[in-house]
C-alpha cells in the first residue's frame, strides 16, 4: 500500500506518518477518503473519530496535523489513474482490516485461501500419478517460445587427457 500510495497520493504518506498505514485509525480514514479530493474535504471531527477509536493520544493536535497535510496541494495523476489506485488502496485496507479482527479474535491469523483447481483430476504430473502436464503447461515452457521442441540433453564434456 505505502507504493501505491506513494505513486499518487504522497500527501496520505505525510499525513499518516504519525501513524501507522495498518492501523485502524489510518485504514479507517483511507477507506473513508482513499483518494485526494476525499481526502482534503475530512474534516477535523471526522478525523478526530477515527483517531479516539483507535484510542490515540493527543487527539486534536494529530486531527489538525492530518487535516492540513491532506489539504495540501499537490501534483496528482489523470482522473482514471487516480480513481484505479483509490479502488486498489480501498481493497488493500479492507483486506487488512479483516486480517487484523481475525488476529483479534483470537482466530488462527489470516483467512484460509484455497484456490480451485484448475482442472478436474489429479494435481500432480508426476508419472505415478499417471498423468502429464498440458502441452506447453511444462515447467521449463516459460524460457521456450511455444511451439519450440523440448531440446534434448547434451552429452558430457569427456574428461581431458593427460
Amino acid at each position: 500500500m505505502h507504493s501505491t500510495l506513494r505513486e499518487y497520493f504522497p500527501a496520505a504518506l505525510a499525513a499518516y506518518a504519525e501513524l501507522t498505514l495498518t492501523g485502524p485509525d489510518t485504514l479507517e480514514l483511507l477507506a473513508k477518503a482513499p483518494d485526494p479530493a476525499a481526502a482534503a474535504r475530512l474534516t477535523i471531527p471526522q478525523i478526530s473519530a477515527a483517531l479516539k477509536r483507535a484510542r490515540r493520544r493527543g487527539v486534536a493536535g494529530k486531527a489538525e496535523r492530518i487535516q492540513a497535510a491532506l489539504s495540501e496541494r499537490h501534483l496528482g495523476q489523470s482522473e482514471i489513474v487516480t480513481e484505479a489506485y483509490a479502488a486498489s488502496v480501498t481493497a488493500a485496507a479492507a483486506v487488512i482490516a479483516v486480517e487484523r479482527a481475525d488476529q483479534d479474535d483470537g482466530s488462527p491469523g489470516g483467512v484460509a485461501f484455497s484456490p480451485p483447481p484448475l482442472m478436474p483430476g489429479p494435481t500432480s504430473a508426476s508419472p505415478a500419478s499417471g498423468s502429464s502436464p498440458a502441452p506447453g503447461c511444462s515447467a521449463s515452457s516459460a524460457t521456450r517460445p511455444a511451439g519450440t521442441p523440448t531440446p534434448k540433453r547434451a552429452a558430457p564434456t569427456p574428461a581431458p587427457r593427460r
